[in-house]
């Protein structure tokens, strides 16, 4: 029994072990090997399909909210217009840059399929960009949009917050008014104000104006303003200070959630101009996403259609037997996203079928459709303990099992393996 105990001790020590070296090494694995098994998300839509198929990172787009803002960027860019910009990428939501501050709650929150779906969702993508380098010598222009057609509600969570941030605005403006309604100092204030805009308006009835006689006024009427505010700033300013800092704190922990279904729409178009010459552009790249399904608190089931001409990479022709100028692929494929036991528990599965669609003359070097399924386990054990499985088959047939989970089986079957009997 003691060598029972002994071994199980043993057991639970080295599985700690595996499992935080393990973690450390899946993670790894999962940022050097990107087109691999262990890669989600390969069914998401370009959030700036413009500046994706010209190939400049999100990091670098420019996203204004407002004419002013616009121009100060490409201000920067272009070196106070003095020169043009290499490289420049941009992302403009019209319903926002033009009319965001109008946009209240409730339109936010509506799902009319035109006003609000469409206009408010609508993104216009741009991106431009040169290579000079001494073999390439030629300048890309991306042009795409992006759309929902259907989008899910605010979340009861995301609401709740708004709701409770704006409450604490609307008392700031409240208590303001009843200040200003019931301090005697302000009071007097008022009136010397409304006294001295009475003397104002009898002076410009009378023909000629006294012009100094005015001037005073206004002064005066400047001066009693300023004092006016100050009085209220000094009787609201803790009160107004404690209110911003708790909607303040409130509003930075909103991410407004959607939850419900959803139908996203993505296209572009790239060009490229060989030795920057405008007339000698031609089409270099293309594609169209259409992302739908559903999400909820714990669960999201998403379905993808997705067609591309000239992607810069076929994973489909893993012989590399066609140039990539030839390629046109149509892609299809799912999600499925579980989240249980508050986040403890977290399976995602994808699955892509992926066919080259483009007209291929030679049948020996003819590619086949090839499919690519990933499935993710994870268990939250505690902050430094998580079982991971990974299970993958990739678009070349290869089959990748990994993570904690594997690690650990493996060790209980080292364990487990009968005696071997020395001769």
């Amino acid at each position: 029994m003691k060598n029972t105990y002994t071994l199980l001790c043993l057991i639970f020590c080295l599985l700690v072990g595996v499992i935080q070296t393990s973690v450390g090494q899946a993670n790894a694995g999962t940022e050097e090997k990107k087109d691999s098994t262990y890669v989600l998300d390969m069914l998401k839509s370009p959030a700036s399909p413009g500046a994706a198929l010209v190939g400049i990172s999100p990091n670098d787009i420019q996203k204004p909210t407002d004419p002013k803002a616009l121009g100060l960027q490409f201000q920067n860019a272009s070196n106070s217009f003095t020169t043009i910009p290499k490289n420049f990428a941009l992302d403009i939501a019209p319903k926002w840059f033009f009319r965001g501050k109008n946009i209240t709650l409730r339109d936010y929150n509506s799902r009319k399929f035109t006003a609000d779906n469409i206009y408010q969702s609508l993104v216009i993508s741009a991106a431009y960009k040169q290579d000079t380098s001494i073999k390439i010598n030629k300048s890309q222009f991306g042009i795409g949009f992006k759309i929902s057609l259907l989008r899910g509600k605010l979340d009861s969570a995301t609401t709740a917050q708004i709701e409770e941030s704006t409450r604490i605005l609307r008392e700031i403006e409240e208590f303001r008014i009843e200040i200003i309604k019931t301090d005697s100092v302000i009071i007097s204030i008022n009136e010397s104000i409304a006294s001295v805009e009475k003397q104002m308006d009898d002076l410009l009835e009378v023909v000629p104006l006294d012009t100094k006689k005015i001037e005073e006024l206004r002064k005066k009427d400047v001066e009693y303003t300023k004092k006016r505010d100050e009085r209220i700033r000094t009787l609201s300013e803790q009160k107004m200070a404690e209110a911003y800092a708790m909607a303040k704190k409130l509003t930075t922990k909103i991410n407004y959630a959607r939850v419900g279904g959803f139908i996203d729409v993505a296209g572009g178009v790239a060009w490229d101009y060989p030795n920057n010459q405008v007339g000698s552009g031609k089409v270099a790249k293309a594609g169209i996403w259409i992302v739908g399904g559903g999400e909820w608190k714990d669960l999201s089931v998403i379905g993808m259609a997705r067609y591309l001409q000239n992607p810069d990479k076929a994973f489909a022709d893993v012989n590399n037997v066609l140039q990539s100028k030839d390629v046109n692929t149509f892609d299809i494929g799912g999600r499925l996203i579980y989240k249980g036991i508050d986040n403890h528990i977290l399976v995602s599965s994808e699955a892509l079928y992926r066919s080259i669609v483009s007209k291929q003359d030679d049948p020996a070097l003819k590619i086949n459709p090839s499919w690519r399924f990933t499935l993710n386990a994870e268990y939250t054990i505690n902050k430094s303990m998580v079982l991971t499985f990974v299970f993958g088959r990739d678009f070349d047939n290869t089959v990748t099992k990994s993570g904690t989970l594997v690690s650990f089986l493996n060790l209980l079957t080292t364990f487990g393996k009968p005696a071997t009997v020395l001769k």
